[in-house]
């Protein structure tokens, strides 16, 4: 378990969502975590780039699954690609089934899913995922 006052606090996070909603309500969350170090993205494409900022990969990342442009489904395939190592929380508002499968294949490309959410993402839940 995590000491919330070193370790979470020391955490990298990306968080993508293409609502901005959501951006407020989980960055206020992460904040009461005492994770500071956020960064977001609108879809996976300006993810792509976010995550070319970071100097190593960030520790955490939040991803809708739909999204304009570029889904959470083809982001975390390129992340499967890239090999990335952090923990994933996958988050959206479709069916749960939907939201099961798309667990399993993120599991199954070798990334390291911790959760898998129907909006809205609830305080504890980030917390366990986290821990």
């Amino acid at each position: 378990m995590l000491d919330n006052t070193t370790a979470t606090n020391q955490l990298k996070v990306l968080l993508l969502d293409d609502d901005d909603f959501s951006h407020e309500v989980i960055s206020s969350m992460l904040q009461k975590l005492g994770i500071h170090d956020l960064h977001t993205a609108i879809n996976g494409k300006s993810g792509l780039v976010e995550l070319g900022k970071f100097q190593s990969p960030p520790d955490l990342l939040i991803c809708d699954l739909i999204m304009p442009d570029m889904d959470g489904m083809d982001f975390l395939s390129a992340l499967a690609k890239i090999n990335y190592k952090g923990k994933i929380i996958l988050l959206s508002g479709i069916e749960n089934d939907v939201l099961n499968i798309a667990e399993r294949v993120t599991k199954e490309d070798g990334l390291n899913v911790v959760g898998a959410y129907k909006k809205p993402l609830k305080l504890e839940q980030l917390r366990m995922a986290v821990e």
